[in-house]
């Protein structure tokens, strides 16, 4: 982790995060938060609000063939989430830009604590990895979306497009109008990249500083238990610092996972409900017409819902983990009134609330199982309707 304070190194996920969008306009961390909105930040906002149009135009222009149809609404889902993840980010700067400030801040009241630097700069490597990964995903999803289309309009010898909307009051079959489309849908991927990273490495990254606030949690327990069992209780006013800082880092961890829920709440819902009804549609068509970009997006909007759902789901795997950590705290050794005060600790964190999308869906691995199954049977209603 080098020399980095690890307040300045969980501030610096996030600044690599602005750093990789700049030329989206949403670098929304940079310059000690005194970026305004530009020129880029409206052509990128602009540019979704513009395909999600098209997506609609695109639904009653092929109304009358179901899979030119289906694809159009896969379409309109793609944009739904380019609307959603873009506005996530410069809609409301001052909220997005409290949730690093908090993490950082978090962390800067524990730069002298050993135990605790090597859990952050534990979570800190392990969000950094999932930069890389994250970002490769995507670019290699959508790339692989625009050059198969390429190979198969070539093999095929047709004007075949990467997806299923088209450009309004343009004939997408003259030599003019694909190029038109292609080469909207070519700027169209390169943002779509890079939105889609960018957002999905924002709720990862919070996350995983969630996590790392929550161990943070047990490491002060374990200071605690360390202290009575060498020292005992006798030095009542170090007793108490000790339990004031173990309620202080609860506060500190719940306000975080308040602003989380705050400003991703609706995000999660929207990947959630598009994710699940776009990963039907595309099956339907791959096994009705092949088409095979479908692949490409089924392992895109697969990966979001893991992504979603695994976030939530490792969370309180971490929280059920130190609960039992924090009830095996030597907690017995302290005075009568201080022994009350810290089963309040206890009776408090069993009470943590369970990150959700819009208090709709609990973000954990039972509700990520559900989901499939809801997928499973809208695809089935769809070859029913076909039929």
């Amino acid at each position: 982790m080098s020399t980095k304070s690890i307040s300045v190194a969980c501030f610096d996920l996030f600044l690599e995060l602005s750093n990789s969008v700049r030329f989206t306009g949403c670098n929304v961390f940079e310059q000690e938060f005194s970026i305004p909105p530009n020129f880029k930040t409206y052509f990128t906002s602009g540019l979704v609000i513009f395909f999600c149009f098209m997506s609609i135009t695109s639904i009653y222009r092929f109304a009358d063939t179901l899979e030119s149809c289906t694809l159009a609404i896969l379409t309109f889902g793609l944009s739904i989430q380019g609307i959603v993840k873009v506005f996530m980010m410069i809609l409301d700067m001052e909220s997005v830009r409290k949730v690093p400030k908090l993490a950082s801040d978090f962390a800067a009241n524990f730069e002298n604590n050993h135990g605790v630097c090597r859990v952050f700069q534990w979570y800190i490597g392990v969000s950094n990895r999932f930069r890389k990964y994250t970002f490769f995903m995507y670019v290699g999803t959508v790339t692989g979306a625009i050059v198969c289309g390429l190979v198969v309009a070539a093999a095929t010898n047709s004007k075949v497009l990467p997806f299923g909307a088209v450009l309004p009051l343009i004939d997408h079959e003259s030599d003019f109008g694909y190029v038109m489309n292609y080469s909207f849908y070519f700027i169209m991927s390169m943002y779509g990249a890079y939105g889609l990273f960018a957002s999905d490495y924002l709720i990862l990254t919070s996350m995983i500083m969630a996590c790392a606030q929550v161990d943070t949690i047990a490491v002060t327990c374990e200071d605690l238990s360390q202290y009575l069992e060498v020292f005992g209780a006798e030095n009542d006013e170090k007793v108490t610092d000790l339990i004031k800082t173990i309620i202080k880092t609860h506060q500190m961890h719940i306000r975080f996972m308040r602003l989380l829920h705050e400003r991703f709440s609706i995000h999660s819902f929207a990947i959630i409900v598009s994710s699940m009804i776009c990963i039907a549609i595309a099956s339907f068509v791959l096994i009705k017409a092949f088409w095979i970009n479908g692949i490409l997006m089924i392992v895109l909007f697969f990966w979001q819902l893991v992504t979603v759902f695994s976030a939530g789901g490792v969370y309180m795997a971490r929280v059920e983990d130190v609960q039992m950590k924090i009830n095996t705290t030597s907690w017995h050794l302290l005075p009568v009134r201080k022994q009350k005060m810290f089963l309040c600790i206890i009776q408090n964190f069993q009470f943590i609330a369970e990150p959700s999308a819009l208090s709709l869906f609990s973000l954990n691995f039972e509700t990520f199982v559900t989901c499939l199954k809801i997928v499973y049977q809208f695809l089935m209603l769809l070859f029913n309707f076909s039929d």
